[in-house]
């Protein structure tokens, strides 16, 4: 007579394990592993989201440290534009009176030029997050509002701006409206910038 074995079946190791239990120890294994199983799905969920946010963390983390090579990479020597030493600016009446001299200084203004397409970047956005941080420190950019308010002025009728944008539409091929949006961003966020950066190094650590 042929067993169930001949026909290549063994048991699962739960089979087995079940076969050896009255029907009251059965039950409370099945609820055990049944419970088992939804920790273990709850915690994959966990791991999972963690592992999103931590993307997100580390793209935002990987995006400065680009912006600020772009700008190191890109900046002169003080032997070849000294006029440019004093950048980025710290206070207003300092981007006035610049912006001032390249309305006089056509030299000036073409010189300016070629030190903001000396920033880098492989694309339109990080060399417009480089390029707008060459100008405006965190603290002067909480001191205007992109489009200007009744207290702040406008970030975006600055001439600075405005050559950093034609620049770019030199250089790529990008709409009007991501420039700006790129742009803005810069001004938007400058307040929480600023406070990160003004926090102690234990306070201010990315988690992976």
């Amino acid at each position: 007579m042929s067993s169930i074995n001949n026909y290549g079946y063994e048991p699962n190791s739960s089979q087995i394990i079940y076969q050896n239990l009255d029907s009251t120890d059965q039950q409370s294994l099945k609820n055990l592993i049944a419970e088992l199983t939804m920790e273990v799905r709850a915690l994959k969920t966990e791991v999972k989201e963690l592992k999103e946010e931590n993307k997100i963390n580390l793209l935002k983390l990987t995006e400065e440290v680009i912006a600020v090579k772009l700008e190191k990479r890109g900046k002169p020597s003080e032997s070849q534009s000294p006029q440019f030493d004093q950048l980025p600016f710290y206070h207003k009446k300092d981007l006035d009176d610049f912006e001032a001299q390249l309305l006089q200084k056509p030299e000036l203004f073409e010189k300016f030029k070629l030190y903001i397409k000396k920033t880098g970047g492989e694309a339109s956005t990080p060399f417009l997050r480089a390029a707008i941080r060459r100008i405006f420190s965190g603290e002067l950019a909480m001191s205007f509002s992109w489009r200007g308010t009744a207290d702040k002025p406008s970030a975006e009728k600055c001439l600075v701006t405005t050559i950093i944008k034609n620049i770019c539409h030199e250089m790529f091929q990008v709409d009007e409206k991501a420039v700006r949006s790129t742009l803005q961003k810069h001004f938007v966020y400058a307040n929480e910038r600023v406070k990160k950066r003004r926090l102690p190094l234990s306070e201010n650590k990315l988690m992976f």
